[in-house]
């Protein structure tokens, strides 16, 4: 059980954040034998993925004799979302004496389980924290790039989608109301958040707390690192509400099943106002494909136009919400 406790400093910094390599990081530790048998078939993939692509600082890290994952794979969002590139540098510049203590925890903990740790992670070490922190990142890249940049799409509209509903909820019934719903194994009274995670720790002091969509695994999560003026930014991964969008589920949400993926992706990115070449950029698809399903979604009455001096903005209709929310 972790215990964050917020004072008003920490309950004021609160804010909400997608990260593609915390995204990463969780698709990895499908890996481990707690992981939900309903991602069975995607660590199947990720593991053929680790095995073809000789990934193997990866998978002695994931698949290795220490439950610990380093910190630094994951990096502190420093804003509402980065691209893939972005976060994956903040990976291969790690500060070295973070890399050194928290592959230190990963050698320590192998110790005390009188595990072997596997000669690729040694042979990384020896080449230096830097090496292995740009080591790490390019394997990554090579993990995002074969097994989630193609479910990206999917996978972020699922997560905003979940936003949407806690940032209302914040609107309507206050940050205290939304913090005590925010899943069911956390709970807030009188400024303490109680995350039922893995271990026994109290963290204070918070400056920046942001709070993370975890998409694959089936607990929660925190992170937390100290910041150069002594107070700490730390991240909850918490789970968000069912919506059967991920690619290897059974279960599929109304509007996907009546729109498609693709087109179901764009009308959940329209919970606020956007342009076509916006929802090109974060679709990852080309403005003549965004324009084309805009059109039918127009045309269906699932999104208005509103016009601004520069461009066409759309966004959801009331109709289209209640569908997203079926």
């Amino acid at each position: 059980m972790i215990d964050v406790e917020l004072d008003a400093r920490g309950l004021g910094s609160i804010r909400f954040a997608l990260s593609q390599s915390h995204v990463v990081v969780d698709s990895l530790m499908m890996l481990r034998a707690d992981a939900p048998s309903r991602h069975r078939r995607w660590a199947l993939r990720v593991r053929g993925t680790l095995r073809s692509q000789r990934l193997d600082v990866v998978h002695a890290l994931f698949c290795g004799p220490a439950t610990y994952i380093p910190d630094f794979m994951a990096p502190h969002p420093p804003s509402y979302e980065r691209s893939v590139d972005e976060c994956l540098h903040a990976v291969a510049t790690a500060a070295p004496e973070q890399v050194r203590e928290e592959l230190g925890l990963v050698l320590d903990q192998a110790g005390r389980a009188g595990r072997t740790v596997p000669r690729p992670l040694l042979d990384a070490l020896d080449r230096g924290e830097r090496a292995l922190a740009e080591a790490v990142a390019a394997e990554l890249a090579q993990v995002w790039r074969s097994t989630l940049a193609d479910r990206w799409p999917q996978l972020r509209a699922r997560s905003e989608a979940d936003i949407v509903h806690r940032t209302q909820s914040i609107a309507q019934q206050g940050m205290a109301a939304t913090l005590a719903t925010l899943a069911s194994d956390t709970e807030y009274t009188e400024g303490r958040l109680r995350v039922f995670a893995p271990g026994d720790l109290v963290l204070s002091g918070i400056g920046d707390l942001v709070l993370l969509p975890r998409l694959f695994g089936h607990l929660p999560g925190v992170d937390a690192t100290r910041r150069t003026d002594g107070l700490r930014a730390a991240a909850v991964w918490y789970r968000p509400r069912p919506a059967g969008v991920l690619g290897d589920s059974s279960r599929r949400s109304q509007a996907h099943e009546l729109l498609g993926p693709t087109r179901a992706a764009i009308l959940a990115a329209l919970s606020v106002p956007r342009s076509t070449a916006e929802l090109a950029r974060r679709q990852d698809l080309s403005p003549s494909t965004v324009s084309y399903h805009l059109g039918i979604l127009h045309r269906s009455g699932l999104v208005t136009k509103l016009r601004n001096t520069r461009h066409v903005m759309y966004r959801q209709t009331h109709r289209a919400a209640q569908l997203l929310d079926g």
